[in-house]
């Protein structure tokens, strides 16, 4: 039988005691992948918050968008995109993958600092906690140029690796001219990465005002 746009829609129930056929966006997306996760944890209950991350990571799909160019393999060989992330859940991979997934190490955090004006971290591969990435915060404090506003600002961080995360973008609305303090910034985009070695902090119509700190999240 052939397919057609019937076929994929979403039934769910409605305000005044009705039913909908067109349910989508956020308000679907959600209750989907939470039911996606109950079915890989009901094949597999010992896997913890951090394991089924790894299990989604490894499973999703990322040949089913366009814009190819929105897409940057990152240096753990993660296809990822800022804006759909690693790709489309695939519960039928996820589940075959997690019923014999062995659970990930123990949970580490690697913290480093620079001081004002910096550009990069070095962290040791010596000295360092964290061998293999899964998330990354980055935390500054700066302010604009003279004449420029907050939302004239774009951060990226790049790894070591090479993978750039692009923090924040140039706002058109955001006409705010105060000092940005201690604001997180998070990415995922390193995940599976080594963060060894140097960090380098690309910004554009600010100026660093104070030591910004890079914690990295993994094993």
């Amino acid at each position: 039988m052939p397919s057609s746009d019937r076929d994929h829609r979403i039934y769910a129930s409605d305000i005044h005691g009705k039913c909908t056929n067109n349910h989508g966006g956020t308000s679907a997306a959600a209750p989907m992948a939470a039911g996606a996760f109950a079915l890989i944890l009901g094949v597999n209950p010992d896997l913890t918050w951090r394991d089924l991350q790894w299990v989604v990571v490894n499973s999703s799909s990322s040949h089913v968008f366009d814009h190819r160019d929105e897409w940057q393999v990152n240096g753990a060989g993660f296809a990822y995109s800022h804006s759909f992330g690693f790709g489309a859940l695939n519960i039928a991979d996820a589940l075959d993958l997690a019923r014999g997934w062995i659970n990930v190490p123990e949970f580490k955090i690697q913290t480093q600092g620079a001081r004002a004006s910096a550009t990069s971290i070095l962290v040791d591969p010596e000295t360092s906690d964290v061998t293999t990435t899964e998330q990354v915060m980055l935390v500054l404090s700066l302010s604009p140029s003279r004449g420029k506003t907050r939302g004239d600002i774009s951060v990226t961080l790049i790894s070591p690796q090479g993978t750039r995360a692009y923090l924040a973008t140039r706002r058109v609305y955001d006409f705010h001219v105060g000092t940005i303090t201690n604001w997180p910034f998070s990415a995922t985009c390193f995940w599976g990465e080594d963060p060894r070695g140097t960090w380098t902090l690309e910004i554009s119509n600010a100026i660093v005002l104070d030591d910004w700190d890079l914690n990295i999240y993994g094993f």
